[in-house]
């Protein structure tokens, strides 16, 4: 690793109002710069009276509740739920892979929420982060990116951690969406196209996760140019360590016999049980580091080349992905289940694959190791099984309430009578669910963000995002330097 002071980490003192800063915009095959104004962190008209410290119980503070992404919490839901508000977004989400059911990670706006009731999630169509009041869906602030915003932000204290296809890791105040500070996290501001859009040579496609007061995030999809693996101490916003070299791995590649120069390309939600780093990188099985120092420990890129994809959970000493069990220690295949969503349950796991909802328990077995000793390990015992539940796109649970994403329904699952006992209409696929404070946000792939909690509701809200018409300010005078371009030129098709 040979990674350096983060050169363009920028710590900005807490503001409240609007702040503005430069950023550079290319028209395409024009090649001129043009300088552009954004405003960040707009403040609300009432301000979240924010403490210093929070209570991290009765929240939703990152992607599947926590850093192992197991989609489980403490509590329990009302056993009937009814809608409170419904969000709609001018536009769907626009996934980097749409073809691709192996990487859905950006297929709905994924939302999480914090103790003081604020609902914050980004947008891959606008670039903006948006934070919601959760009793009433009303929009307190946004903040302005310069790329798509792919992964649900990670809650820390009074701190919203953003990460970006414009290559930044972003920290703001959730009390008014004020930039604390950012760290770039490729190497410098070169910019490509991709998914026709303007982005980061090194996009952010590491989604942030958050152990105690450590950051991790990955910058880099395209190994020849660089992956860059970082974490952050959070109260200083420093780097405290950098893995730069994990793109240029001599490795044994999908195809038997074939090794050559490749290595990790982060593709997904950053997982972290004990000292293992899981980094998601795609279709393949995620890549293994330690998360003290960042260095590499495995990728079994060959052995398991045609298995993985980017949904990925930690459990103890084992983690799981596209249906299959790893050792943490060695990434070596220990237990197989069928395609579908996971989540940690009480004693086990549960697994639901579109059409039914199966509860497993952990049980001590005994099995020869290589050398013929019996040697005692965990597996998986079926426990329950309850079928037609809608589901295989998202999957969580609280206390003994499984909650189950499909295409147009969710649905509630009690551990104890065995039988779904709530459900819920919803309009598009329900890829993102989370839960706090007696609440159940579901975001599917058709823009909306649904609200339900114990109280019945005579009218539930519908709030509308109004589009900004000028998210970067007036900018009139480069307004008209652009247009002058454009009329010189003669060039009318492209991307800024």
């Amino acid at each position: 690793m040979t990674c350096g002071n983060n050169s363009f980490s920028e710590h900005v003192a807490s503001q409240s109002g609007v702040r503005k800063r430069a950023c550079w915009a290319l028209v395409l095959f024009a090649c001129p710069l043009l300088l552009a104004v954004k405003a960040n962190g707009q403040e609300s008209s009432q301000q979240l009276r924010v403490a210093t410290e929070t209570n991290p119980i009765d929240a939703w503070p990152m992607f599947r509740a926590n850093a192992a992404r197991t989609g489980y919490v403490d509590g329990k839901l009302a056993s009937q739920l009814h809608l409170q508000w419904v969000y709609q977004a001018p536009h769907r989400p626009s996934p980097a892979w749409p073809r691709s059911p192996r990487m859905p990670f950006d297929r709905a706006y994924q939302t999480v929420l914090s103790a003081h009731g604020v609902v914050v999630f980004g947008s891959s169509v606008d670039n903006t982060v948006y934070a919601l009041e959760s009793m009433t869906g009303r929009e307190i602030w946004r903040f302005v990116t310069d790329g798509p915003v792919r992964f649900a932000p990670a809650l820390w204290r009074d701190r919203v951690l953003v990460a970006s296809d414009d290559g930044f890791l972003y920290c703001l105040h959730i009390a008014n969406g004020g930039l604390q500070w950012k760290i770039r996290g490729g190497p410098d501001l070169s910019s490509i196209l991709g998914n026709r859009r303007l982005i980061s040579k090194w996009p952010a496609r590491g989604g942030p996760a958050v152990v105690g007061d450590r950051l991790y995030f990955a910058a880099g999809i395209w190994p020849t140019d660089g992956i860059y693996l970082r974490s952050i101490d959070l109260p200083t916003g420093k780097e405290v360590w950098c893995n730069d070299d994990s793109g240029a791995i001599y490795m044994a590649q999908p195809h038997g016999g074939a090794d050559a120069k490749s290595g990790v390309s982060a593709q997904g939600y950053m997982v972290l049980s004990g000292n293992s780093l899981f980094v998601p990188t795609g279709r393949a099985v995620p890549a293994v580091f330690q998360a003290d120092q960042g260095t590499f420990a495995y990728f079994h890129l060959q052995k398991y080349g045609h298995q993985g994809g980017a949904p990925t959970m930690a459990v103890g000493d084992m983690f799981f992905n596209s249906g299959t069990g790893f050792s943490s220690d060695s990434g070596e295949k220990v237990t197989q289940l069928s395609s579908g969503q996971l989540a940690s349950f009480k004693d086990g796991l549960v697994h639901a694959n579109g059409k039914q909802l199966m509860a497993y328990r952990w049980v001590e077995i005994k099995k020869p190791d290589r050398k013929g000793k019996l040697v005692t390990s965990k597996a998986l015992k079926p426990a329950w099984t309850v079928k037609d539940v809608t589901g295989g796109a998202e999957l969580i649970a609280i206390g003994d309430q499984v909650i189950s994403g499909g295409p147009g329904r969710v649905e509630m699952v009690s551990g104890t009578q065995q039988k779904v006992t709530w459900s819920a209409t919803v309009e598009g696929q329900a890829y993102g669910l989370a839960t706090a404070q007696g609440r159940l946000l579901v975001s599917t792939d058709a823009g909306k963000i649904y609200c339900f909690g114990s109280t019945k509701v005579p009218t539930p809200a519908e709030i509308v995002q109004q589009l900004d018409s000028s998210p970067y300010g007036s900018n009139a005078r480069y307004a008209k330097l652009a247009e002058e371009i454009v009329q010189r030129s003669g060039v009318k098709e492209g991307f800024c």
